[in-house]
């Protein structure tokens, strides 16, 4: 059996080769078959194996899962054909931080526009001091500041009270579009499907630590906490909630 393995980034190939058997190992490492030098790769990354003709993805790395259709998985299943609804992109992208669904959304757009409009649209709501280069975040030439985050969720907030909704439910669910399958999405964020919540969004790249930006509601006040480079992007949101409850009271 002759496998053809092709792997990408931004829509530009960096690597393309052919085996003949499984199973294969990817990864940082040397010792890997296939070794993929980048930053958010993990020294032993995955595992390609060969199950009922299927070419199945095993997670080896302890630092996280393989995201497939919005979900974290140990091992997944590989198949063409799978077709979401738009809403269903975004919602997996605010319920899981779905690089995947991001990626799909912006090559149904048009890879290179989607960029651009992602850069018009901060610029037309003011965010002057924000840089892209692609739709997830995970490149550090991605760049912006509190004060262009505090516009994008002020921005949010007044214009797009929908997508707080979606990013403060502790599930959600997507539907693929043939079969009919229901996906169950559990949201990263610790804060989701607290009472006081209206919603928010988190990431999490290596260089960048962690990022967070939440809106609470208290007392009839909207409370916007930003934290950026955090080694506890939860801990340290808490703590600046308590001290501004504390300081309003």
């Amino acid at each position: 059996m002759k496998i053809d393995l092709i792997i990408t980034k931004n829509e530009e190939i960096v690597f393309k080769g052919s085996f003949d058997k499984l199973p294969l190992t990817l990864g940082r490492s040397q010792d890997n078959d296939v070794v993929l030098e980048a930053p958010h790769i993990s020294r032993h990354h995955v595992r390609l194996d060969l199950k009922d003709d299927k070419v199945v993805v095993h997670n080896v790395s302890s630092l996280g899962k393989i995201i497939f259709q919005g979900e974290g998985h140990e091992s997944v299943e590989l198949k063409s054909g799978d077709f979401f609804s738009v809403r269903d992109l975004i919602v997996a992208m605010l319920t899981v931080s779905s690089n995947d669904a991001a990626y799909v959304l912006a090559r149904s757009y048009g890879y290179n526009n989607f960029i651009e409009a992602m850069k018009d649209k901060a610029f037309a709501i003011g965010m002057a001091n924000s840089f892209f280069v692609d739709p997830t975040g995970l490149s550090t030439l991605n760049q912006s500041t509190a004060r262009d985050l505090e516009k994008l969720a002020n921005y949010i907030f007044k214009n797009y009270p929908n997508l707080l909704a979606i990013s403060r439910n502790k599930e959600n669910y997507i539907t693929e579009k043939e079969s009919g399958r229901i996906n169950k999405l559990v949201n990263i964020n610790k804060f989701a499907g607290d009472f006081d919540f209206i919603g928010g969004k988190t990431g999490y790249i290596e260089e960048a630590r962690g990022n967070l930006w939440s809106i609470f509601k208290w007392q009839n006040l909207n409370i916007l906490i930003i934290v950026l480079g955090s080694n506890d992007r939860f801990l340290d949101t808490s703590k600046l909630y308590n001290w501004t409850k504390n300081r309003l009271k």
